[in-house]
């Protein structure tokens, strides 16, 4: 019975399985990280992508609806010239250009700077060099300084009024225009802005005027120069005129088949719709 004293020892496990079992766990926290982390960035590109397709899309119909009415009300009225059949930002007079400017700088011509100037050119017109020539009164220029009206100070960055301008009195042509409310559209890479006008002579050609008897209504600047074509004399109708004030809508229903008409083009130059010329057909 020798064996009755041997003790036999339980026989140890192999540490390969744990080690087996860990890396297979840390391949799958591995993994599992990754697929979350990268079903995150998935995630975020996503909202990212949609964020810029969203901006995109608010730019592209910013950029199909093209300026606002009120914009191009604003413009169009200020470079239409009733004497000229077609007008290009190129060729419009310096002394013109300054004035139309200030008008839109809302602002008195002595208190607008030149910056603010140079800024709006850019913005109205995408001119970057603007000269600062001298205003004549009533736009006449003469060979001499009598007839300027005010002159730039490079020194202030304004322009002031010019002491020696003699006193003068108002005088007019008795000529206005009536733009009617434009329709906008697209022609190529312009939106062009449309506006029906038409003409009157009112009789008016001093400075102060009173009852003229005189509201006649023709449908080109040659005519009401040259008093030919006269299409009426609105105060002779009371659907068109009342105690001397006249309602130039109406006179725009009755005669909208015949009158002519001004496009204005804009053009869109980074994001900003620039002037850059008219025509009247």
């Amino acid at each position: 019975m020798e064996n009755e004293n041997v003790v036999v020892e339980p026989k140890k496990k192999s540490p390969i399985g744990l080690v087996i079992l860990i890396v297979v766990l840390m391949i799958g926290c591995f993994v599992g990280g990754y697929y979350l982390n990268e079903r995150g960035n998935s995630a975020q590109n996503n909202e990212k992508t949609e964020e810029k397709d969203e901006k995109e899309t608010e730019k592209e119909t910013t950029i199909n609806e093209g300026p606002s009415e009120e914009y191009l009300e604003k413009v169009s009225r200020l470079v239409f010239m009733s004497n000229k059949t077609s007008v290009n930002v190129k060729n419009i007079d310096k002394e013109r250009l300054i004035h139309i400017l200030v008008a839109l700088s809302g602002k008195n011509i002595t208190e607008v700077t030149g910056t603010e100037l140079k800024e709006l050119a850019v913005k109205y017109f995408d001119i970057t060099y603007l000269e600062f020539v001298d205003q004549h009164c009533s736009m006449e220029k003469t060979e001499t300084h009598d007839n300027v009206m005010y002159l730039y100070n490079s020194t202030t960055d304004k322009y002031e009024y010019n002491k020696n301008h003699p006193g003068h009195g108002g005088s007019s042509t008795g000529i206005v225009y009536h733009l009617v409310t434009g329709t906008k559209s697209t022609e190529g890479e312009y939106f062009v802005y449309s506006r029906p006008v038409f003409y009157i002579y009112n009789g008016c050609v001093g400075g102060i005027c009173g009852p003229t008897g005189i509201y006649d209504v023709y449908l080109t600047y040659e005519d009401v120069v040259n008093k030919t074509n006269k299409l009426f004399n609105a105060l002779d109708n009371s659907d068109y005129c009342q105690n001397e004030s006249c309602n130039d809508d109406k006179i725009y229903e009755n005669i909208k088949d015949k009158v002519q008409t001004v496009y204005f083009y804009f053009k869109n130059s980074n994001g900003n719709y620039v002037f850059e010329s008219y025509e009247i057909k």
